[in-house]
C-alpha cells in the first residue's frame, strides 16, 4: 500500500520565524549554454531566464543562479543583475542599478569563474513570474564579456523556489 501527503503549505509546529518561511512550496529551473557576449556598459538580456507561477501571493521567492562566465581580457570587469517580469509585463532590474548582485573583476586575460546569485524577492503576486538575467561590462578594459564562458558547452542555471511566508 503506498500513502500520498498533499499540502498548500507547510508550517513548523512552533510558527514561522521572524523574517523567515515555513517551508518550500515549489521550484523551478531554467537553464542555457546559449553565450551572451557584449561590450555594453550597460545591461543586456542574456539567455538565462526562468519563470515560477507562486500558489500564494504572501510567498517569497528565492532565486538563484549559478553560471561561469568570462572576462575576456585583461581589465575587463562583467557584472551580472536580475530583471523581473510579473504577468507578463516589462521587466525591471530588481538589483543594484549599476553594480547589479555580483561582478567578476579581471586584471588577467581571459579569467574564467564561477558566480553565484542568491536573492530571496517578494513579488506579491499569483501570477507567472520571469526572472532574467542581465550582464554588462565596466569601462575598463577592451573587448566582450561572455555570460556564460563557454558558447554551446557551459551550461547556466537559474532556480526559483517558492517559499511559504
Amino acid at each position: 500500500m503506498s500513502s500520498e501527503l498533499r499540502v498548500d503549505k507547510i508550517i513548523p509546529t512552533g510558527g514561522v520565524p521572524t523574517g523567515g518561511g515555513g517551508g518550500i512550496i515549489q521550484i523551478t529551473q531554467g537553464s542555457t549554454n546559449n553565450r551572451v557576449e557584449t561590450s555594453s556598459q550597460t545591461f543586456v538580456e542574456s539567455n538565462l531566464s526562468g519563470t515560477i507561477t507562486p500558489k500564494f501571493n504572501t510567498s517569497k521567492i528565492f532565486v538563484q543562479v549559478s553560471a561561469d562566465v568570462n572576462n575576456n581580457g585583461a581589465g575587463n570587469n562583467i557584472i551580472l543583475t536580475l530583471y523581473r517580469s510579473i504577468g507578463g509585463g516589462g521587466f525591471s532590474n530588481i538589483g543594484h542599478s549599476t553594480y547589479g548582485f555580483t561582478q567578476l573583476r579581471g586584471d588577467g586575460s581571459r579569467v574564467h569563474t564561477p558566480v553565484y546569485i542568491g536573492y530571496l524577492d517578494s513579488p506579491s503576486t499569483t501570477s507567472a513570474v520571469t526572472y532574467k538575467v542581465y550582464v554588462r561590462k565596466t569601462a575598463a578594459g577592451s573587448g566582450n564579456v561572455e555570460f556564460p564562458a563557454q558558447n554551446g558547452q557551459n551550461s547556466v542555471y537559474i532556480h526559483m523556489s517558492e517559499v511559504s511566508a
